[in-house]
């Protein structure tokens, strides 16, 4: 991926997939859910900058919600 995409959107991709690792990690902690709760806002923000609006859609944005889902919930 590296020597295919820019610097900006490999940072961009690189970080919603850490967001998604950490999210669906088998053991959570909270520190590490308050801190992806505060990066995810911030990794969007990156994606609208180097991908084309059309590119969003509710799905997207349902990232936000996730995390405080899974303080919630908890293990499921």
């Amino acid at each position: 991926m590296r020597g295919l995409l820019t610097p900006p959107v490999q940072e961009a991709l690189i970080e919603l997939s850490m967001f998604f690792d950490k999210l669906g990690a088998k053991e959570r902690k909270m520190d590490a859910l308050e801190k992806i709760e505060a990066q995810i806002p911030i990794t969007l923000c990156k994606l609208k900058k180097v991908f084309p609006l059309k590119f969003f859609d509710v799905m997207l944005h349902l990232s936000i919600d996730l995390v405080h889902e899974a303080k919630v919930e908890g293990p499921v």
